[in-house]
């Protein structure tokens, strides 16, 4: 059996996002076996997903659950220079976490800086859903426009204050998924498409490249 503090390094962003993938549901199964629950862990779902057409506007791109369930970290390409974001970010109390944006350097939230995840803080008259991972497995999930904050605590004990909090943001990416009707052309339905959509700026980091 692997220690339970263990690391992963890896080579490419998909082996590191599946890793992280597998701990979280991993850590879901273990959660309900003994609690009959899996309360300290939530899905926050990247939304206000617009998508560029031929005319080089936006539009609303009204397939998420493809992009959902088809689409990781490592699917999603930014432009040169641009942050990283993750489509369906799965968070539980304790885990580690990167920010992958310059939110703020001075205070050491920088890209790069790795924090331990506390809590979602949601916008009034929220209420969170759940969604099955597993056929007897559920966890709690919202959508990143219904979250007012995420309170983070910086790794490095020496970053003062130690407690801090995000927001969501906009991000603009490329995505490999099937293309929506309107913009399909004959032979390119799983090309790169330009997209945009808000999600909290964090990058899950058990597994790290």
């Amino acid at each position: 059996p692997l220690p339970e503090n263990i690391r992963y390094a890896t080579f490419f962003n998909r082996d590191r996002d599946a890793i992280n993938t597998a701990l979280f549901e991993e850590r879901c199964f273990k959660m309900n076996a003994v609690h009959g629950n899996t309360d300290d862990a939530i899905m926050i779902f990247s939304d206000s997903l617009q998508v560029k057409n031929s005319a080089q506007k936006y539009i609303p791109f009204h397939n998420s659950r493809s992009f959902w369930e088809n689409c990781g970290e490592a699917n999603v390409k930014p432009p040169a220079g641009a942050s990283r974001m993750d489509p369906v970010l799965r968070l539980y109390h304790g885990c580690r976490v990167m920010l992958p944006t310059n939110e703020n350097v001075q205070d050491g939230k920088a890209n790069g800086s790795q924090a331990i995840f506390q809590k979602v803080v949601l916008k009034p008259e929220v209420v969170p859903r759940k969604v099955f991972i597993a056929p007897n497995v559920s966890d709690t999930s919202i959508f990143a426009r219904e979250v007012a904050h995420v309170v983070l605590k910086h790794y490095n004990n020496r970053v003062q204050p130690s407690i801090f909090i995000l927001e969501s943001k906009r991000f603009s990416f490329k995505a490999r998924i099937l293309k929506p009707k309107v913009l399909r052309v004959k032979g390119s339905d799983r090309e790169a498409i330009t997209m945009r959509a808000n999600q909290v700026p964090l990058l899950i980091n058990n597994a790290t490249t």
